[in-house]
């Protein structure tokens, strides 16, 4: 885990064991608009009588991307869906508001099947319609979950 403080994250660790900040020295912490959807999840699951949304991992360092992408290439794959995206393109690298905008869940396929659904559903993305599902890509990452078209200029990464 990384150093950064517990009070710059935006979303209750207590009980998750898990800091949404895994690498870095900075202070970085989901976007507002992940944040919100990740607590649909938790609120979805309840109404349906399932298991909460079991967070395995959020924002990451630059450094922990790279070393994920090695893993992946010298074939140690264990916790690995697909092999980690660039850390220019990945959600999970903070910008430089120090916000990310992807999660992963470690639930099992059918929980995640359901709650892809749920994401890709007119009752979320009429209200936030960057909201999306790694199940349905081309290179399945059925763990991932992300908010695109939402970040200001001012929060671009330069990189």
């Amino acid at each position: 885990m990384g150093s950064a403080n517990k009070q710059h994250c935006c979303f209750p660790t207590e009980g998750i064991g898990l800091n949404p900040v895994e690498e870095g020295d900075f202070p970085v912490s989901m976007a507002g608009p992940v944040t919100w959807l990740l607590n649909a999840l938790g609120k979805w699951a309840s109404r349906e009588g399932l298991r909460q949304p079991a967070l395995i991992s959020a924002c990451r360092s630059v450094e922990k991307q790279y070393e994920m992408q090695k893993k992946w290439d010298r074939g140690e794959r264990g916790g690995l869906v697909v092999r980690p995206a660039d850390p220019k393109n990945s959600r999970h690298v903070a910008d430089l508001d120090g916000s990310c905008w992807a999660f992963d869940l470690g639930n099992d396929d059918a929980w995640l099947q359901r709650a892809g659904a749920f994401v890709q559903s007119p009752a979320v993305l009429n209200i936030l319609p960057g909201a999306r599902w790694g199940g349905v890509w081309l290179n399945r990452d059925p763990v991932h979950f992300e908010v695109v078209g939402m970040r200001s200029v001012g929060s671009w990464r330069l990189t």
